[in-house]
């Protein structure tokens, strides 16, 4: 369980770098990304 919990801590830090990201590499990098951030900021 500790795993999976630092795994998804990376995983959201990995997002809140993409997101700091200029917009139009963020969308062409992982527009699934940005509908996650969207509905669940």
């Amino acid at each position: 369980m500790k795993k999976h919990l630092k795994r998804q801590a990376r995983f959201h830090k990995n997002r809140i770098d993409s997101v700091q990201a200029p917009p139009n590499r963020l969308l062409l990098k992982s527009p699934i990304d940005m509908v996650f951030f969207l509905i669940k900021p």
